[in-house]
């Protein structure tokens, strides 16, 4: 595995998705770790890192894609990051019309209601 894109995607998970997230996927050893060094050096190392998309593009893509796929614990972790990359719960929600409009309204029906839980847990938190 190469050691470079392994260490830019631990750097690049912790800052989009939050560190404690990112450590806890790394942290367990044993069954599924490779996965999670495979996911971190690749798709965070190689395919988020890449010059051509501003980090908050990478995750409207994110969540377009995990809504359609439908795959809600993702798409959680993935608009924390992307309000942690700067998008705007308006931006969000404007990602969704266009779900909703390319694949669907039930495909986009629930990822706004991942979405409002996520945004709405982020507006509690203390400011840090």
């Amino acid at each position: 595995m190469d050691k470079i894109a392994l260490d830019r995607g631990i750097a690049l998970r912790r800052q989009v998705v939050g560190a404690e997230y990112a450590d806890k996927s790394l942290k367990h050893e044993g069954f599924g770790s490779h996965l999670q060094l495979l996911i971190t050096a690749y798709g965070w190392g190689e395919a988020w890192s890449g010059e051509h998309l501003p980090l908050k593009t990478r995750s409207f893509l994110m969540i377009v894609m995990l809504a359609t796929l439908n795959r809600p614990a993702q798409l959680r972790v993935h608009v924390l990051g992307a309000l942690n990359n700067g998008a705007t719960p308006e931006e969000i929600e404007d990602v969704l019309a266009h779900v909703a409009v390319v694949c669907g309204a039930p495909c986009a029906l629930d990822a706004l209601k991942i979405a409002t839980e996520v945004i709405d847990e982020a507006r509690s938190r203390p400011a840090v």
